[in-house]
């Protein structure tokens, strides 16, 4: 995070100017000044100084930050003399672009001279009456805006007009939208790699690389190119399209760098339980090279099996039975986790959590989730799979499902969750699933879904996250995502930042003095800052027409802003100015929560990430409101945070989610490990959620469909584990 970037200057010909900036982040720091975009050889501090400046010195100056997770870089300031007149000279001109027919469309310039040059800006060469500042809106833009927009600057000395920029107004606007995904690769080191993108949208979308969710510096085309690759370069790309509608992410594709390893095995055998008579097959996963030669063991001793995979029919006599295997090649060998293989007799299957009811928008997703256990299954021996109850559950793989609705089977619904997307009114009918283990067959009860067309869908309007908050990188921050309009009608929202008002509801150790700051993208300066809220009638009056709590004392040092915002990503950082930690709380309210049409945006996600301990669990709330329900994909990130936090991430988060119901919380799902869900996968990859790491990871995740209401999700560590984690909330289209 930048703290403080280099202003501009004005100095006398022979005099030093001094550009400083200041960053704070995780392990060593490295500067990197640069003179209109080149590097300065050298200049590698936190300041920079232009010793005895003279004219060749007049230009835009910034840093770049860096450390071993990223880059950003500073605004520019610019550097001119004013110890005897000149002539205008710009430094940045105005940029062409296409607009939105209704919103408003920005351009700016920068220019300095002595005297200060006074500004005129022209369309089309003719003077825009009140238009003499650096910065020109055109307002709701209509297509008679398009034309040739140009800045004039004029002091005694002379006139000067900055370079013509082409304003196109497109009234069939459209958010970004991949036409062409980049593919994953895998290459040997010294090889050239090209990842390749294609979107459309209007305006035209502008792109962004990214590795590791690292962006990659001046890389804004739709095609990635990396010469000579390197161990380094392995890791996970994506590209970002974005105009003023919306922002779209492609998959995210690996690129796999290969080179002599020694053996490493990614999945291990797993224990599993069968029946006399059944099959069972055990896998394992190993990377290496050069490829590494597998052997398997039963009981300790070899056997003729090198594959990745060994099937066996299960007899009584095959009991506890206990495989591993071991992977060799010439740099070493691995040995896998022990597997167990235990003979279970005949059980049969008890449906512990019945689907659930609900009335659906048409067009939106629904979810309906059975929860199975065998007959007679102790507590330790059961699991929260998918959205089921936190006492029950079991993994899709032990059972076969079959859905029915209004009693003929559904195709290709076998899974413990049934999810439908752009649900329609001939979807309406009663669903149930049959559960069967090979023994029994078992039938649920009836879930009735009704699909109707209505003005007040089921949508999120507000959230919130909950936890200790530190300074610098061990800030609360919340990230959220405004999107699905058609139009792309900018968003009012109110944003707070509360510490000393959650005394109020029995915090016994809250944040004293938070401030806030509100970042657009992957912007390094934030957009607005508030420190204290003032009690400010503006904020009340919102807060109250948004249904915020109060704030009881307009003294206060709790934070809070409100502003309209447009389609994208936000990140809210809240902070201590003087205290080093303490509970916060950070909210963002939908404005206009009773306004829904297909013009209106939403808020669609919220994530954040602390670090978690059993008396510092991280809490996200949020409400749904209208007539129908809504379908939500929450997800509790643990380990596949590995890659980018290391051995701090939590190893074993698990997931609760709490409705409040006459005044009091009541658990209404849970999970402890997601056991690699494929509807999840499936949901996630609809949202734009980042691929957890394998399907055996124990990070935890709910897919549930939920009324209107107040809701409560929490991560702990199971076991009463502490590390980094991550709580997410998405809206399920």
């Amino acid at each position: 995070m930048v703290w403080v970037t280099p202003l501009n200057q004005g100095v006398a010909h022979g005099e030093d100017a001094t550009f400083v900036a200041e960053a704070h982040g995780v392990g060593t720091l490295v500067y990197k000044w640069y003179k209109n975009g080149n590097p300065i050889y050298g200049a590698d501090s936190p300041s920079y100084t232009v010793r005895n400046a003279q004219d060749q010195d007049v230009a835009l100056y910034r840093a770049r930050i860096s450390n071993s997770y990223g880059y950003i870089d500073t605004e520019s300031a610019f550097l001119w003399f004013i110890d005897r007149p000149s002539p205008p000279v710009f430094f940045i001109h105005p940029k062409s672009q296409t607009g939105v027919q209704g919103l408003a469309s920005v351009f700016y310039a920068s220019v300095a001279g002595t005297p200060w040059p006074n500004l005129q800006w022209q369309k089309d060469g003719v003077d825009i009456p009140g238009a003499t500042q650096p910065y020109l809106m055109v307002d709701h833009a209509v297509p008679a805006d398009a034309g040739n927009y140009a800045m004039v600057a004029t002091n005694r000395l002379g006139t000067v007009i900055s370079s013509s920029a082409h304003l196109e107004i497109t009234t069939s606007p459209a958010a970004p939208k991949f036409t062409k995904q980049p593919l994953s690769q895998a290459v040997k080191v010294g090889s050239d790699v090209s990842f390749d993108a294609a979107a459309t949208g209007s305006p035209a979308p502008t792109y962004s690389w990214v590795k590791d969710d690292v962006p990659i510096p001046d890389e804004l085309g739709t095609t990635l190119t990396l010469k000579n690759v390197q161990l380094s370069d392995s890791g996970k790309y994506r590209i970002y399209a974005h105009n003023m509608l919306g922002l779209e992410l492609s998959d995210r594709v690996e690129l796999t760098v290969l080179t002599t390893f020694a053996p490493v095995f990614t999945a291990h055998p797993a224990t599993q339980n069968a029946r006399p008579g059944q099959t069972v097959t055990f896998f394992v996963a190993v990377t290496g090279v050069p490829t590494p030669v597998l052997q398997w063991y039963r009981n300790g001793v070899p056997i003729p099996v090198s594959s990745s995979s060994f099937t066996m029919g299960v007899t009584a006599a095959t009991a506890n039975t206990v495989f591993y295997v071991t992977a060799t090649n010439p740099l070493g060998t691995a040995t896998s986790n022990q597997a167990t293989l235990n003979v279970v007799t005949s059980v049969t299957p008890k449906i512990v959590n019945q689907p659930l009811s609900h009335i659906l928008a048409a067009g939106s997703t629904g979810v309906l989730s059975v929860g199975v256990a065998d007959q007679g299954a102790t507590p330790e021996s059961l699991h929260a799979g998918g959205a089921t109850a936190a006492s029950a559950g079991h993994s899709a793989g032990d059972y076969n499902y079959q859905w029915y609705k209004d009693g003929a089977p559904i195709a290709g619904a076998t899974r413990d969750q049934l999810m439908m997307p752009a649900m329609q009114a001939t979807q309406t009918g009663q669903y149930q699933a049959q559960v069967s283990n090979g023994d029994a067959v078992v039938a649920s009860e009836p879930g009735v879904l009704k699909v109707i067309s209505t003005n007040d869908p089921g949508r999120i309007v507000n959230l919130s996250v909950r936890t200790n908050a530190f300074q610098g990188d061990q800030a609360l921050i919340m990230g959220f995502v405004l999107g699905g309009p058609k139009v792309g009608r900018p968003k009012e929202v109110l944003v707070r930042g509360i510490g000393p008002a959650l005394a109020n509801f029995g915090v016994a150790s809250p944040l004293i003095d938070p401030t806030l700051q509100l970042f657009s993208g992957g912007q390094s300066i934030p957009m607005l800052v508030n420190d204290n809220w003032s009690g400010l009638p503006s904020l009340t009056t919102l807060g109250n027409l948004v249904g915020a709590f109060t704030l009881p004392d307009p003294t206060s040092r709790d934070a809070a802003l409100a502003t309209t915002l447009f389609p994208g990503p936000y990140s809210a950082i809240i902070q201590g100015k003087s205290q080093n930690s303490g509970t916060a709380l950070a909210e963002i309210y939908d404005g206009a929560p009773l306004v829904s049409d297909d013009t209106s945006m939403r808020l669609v996600n919220v994530s954040a990430r602390a670090n978690i301990s059993p008396d510092n669990p991280l809490i996200a709330g949020f409400v749904i409101l209208g007539n129908t329900a809504k379908t939500v994909l929450i997800r509790g990130v643990g380990p596949s945070l590995a890659a980018f936090v290391g051995e701090s991430a939590m190893t074993d988060p698990q997931l609760e989610l709490y409705t409040r119901k006459s005044g009091s919380d009541e658990m209404l799902a849970a999970n402890d490990n997601w056991n690699g869900s494929t509807v999840i996968a499936s949901a996630a990859d609809r949202v734009g959620a980042f691929a957890l790491s394998s399907p055996e990871t124990k990070d935890a995740c709910l897919l549930i469909t939920l009324d209107p209401g107040i809701y409560t999700a929490k991560v702990t560590g199971a076991t009463g584990s502490t590390g980094v984690a991550l709580v997410e909330v998405y809206e399920v289209p």
